[in-house]
């Protein structure tokens, strides 16, 4: 439960970094832009990520606090059933993705050539960088 434990400050700790990380990005940007209409899109995004993240820090310090939240969020993590779950997620979801992608490139090959090669550039990121997690856990496992 010590290794656990670690790993849950761990957590807590980058997601700090992040946060800390978001409000000097969002002080600076807004002293030296000029453009505010991308800065606002990330600078909400990234707050958006920095609440989410503020969400699981508070579970993560209530799971420190007691010996009994800590063992039921191990638990949670490290059921099998959940593992699976995911893993089955991530699974459907790249598969639904690329097809989105193709079907994207396809209809807007009709439309807009920039587009188009915009899909396809996400499209073979995608391809590449899941042969490559594939490759690595293939190896791995």
């Amino acid at each position: 439960m010590k290794e656990f434990e670690k790993k849950v400050k761990k957590r807590i700790f980058f997601s700090r970094i992040y946060i800390a990380t978001i409000i000097i990005f969002i002080i600076l940007t807004r002293i030296f832009s000029n453009d505010e209409i991308p800065l606002d899109f990330i600078s909400g995004f990234s707050v958006g990520i920095g609440a989410v993240m503020m969400f699981y820090m508070a579970q993560y310090h209530k799971a420190l606090k007691s010996e009994e939240e800590l063992e039921k969020l191990y638990i949670e993590e490290t059921d099998e059933r959940q593992q699976y779950i995911k893993s089955m997620i991530g699974s459907s979801s790249i598969t639904a993705s690329i097809v989105i992608f193709t079907l994207g490139m396809l209809v807007s090959s009709f439309f807009n050539l920039t587009v188009f090669i915009t899909l396809l550039i996400a499209l073979m990121t995608l391809i590449i960088v899941t042969l490559a997690f594939k490759i690595y856990y293939n190896k791995k496992l």
